[in-house]
């Protein structure tokens, strides 16, 4: 059997041999099946678990809280631009292109600037109810008095 190693020189000796046995796999079918769908699986495995980390990473940054009812194709869509997308600075021109058609297709107009409320309040006067909250921590509010703390014996 003669090995043509021409177009394989950045692959691994494992990586040639299982590449060799998948093309040939009328040739090693009869005597190996097992070892065939092996290779053929060995084969489809990531060799890192960078891949998988980054789409995770990916997921984190998209789904927000604030975004957390969006459908799983939006997600796959987004993940899809976020990972293999032109870098932010890149798409700068696609971006006032966008920007430009979108004016173009309407005639929009911007919406007048509003004045600050100058009107005084009313009950300026009158005196304000000020509630005052206090807050103590959780570990004070557990204290176990009476009552209680005979029945938390009992159940000991």
């Amino acid at each position: 059997m003669i090995i043509d190693n021409s177009d394989s020189s950045d692959l691994s000796k494992p990586q040639m041999m299982l590449k060799m046995m998948l093309t040939r796999k009328t040739d090693f079918c009869n005597f190996f099946p097992h070892i065939i769908e092996l290779a053929d699986i060995c084969q489809s495995m990531p060799v890192s678990n960078a891949w998988p980390e980054r789409g995770a990473s990916t997921i984190k940054r998209i789904k927000t809280r604030l975004r957390s009812s969006l459908k799983q194709d939006m997600i796959m869509t987004l993940m899809n631009v976020s990972i293999n997308g032109p870098n932010t600075g890149d798409s700068q021109q696609v971006t006032e292109k966008a920007v430009k058609r979108w004016r173009s297709e309407k005639d929009r107009r911007k919406l007048p600037k509003q004045k600050p409320n100058n009107r005084t309040n009313e009950s300026e006067g009158a005196q304000e109810n000020v509630i005052e909250i206090q807050t103590v921590e959780a570990e004070c509010q557990t204290d176990v008095t009476g009552d209680n703390q005979q029945e938390l014996i009992r159940k000991k």
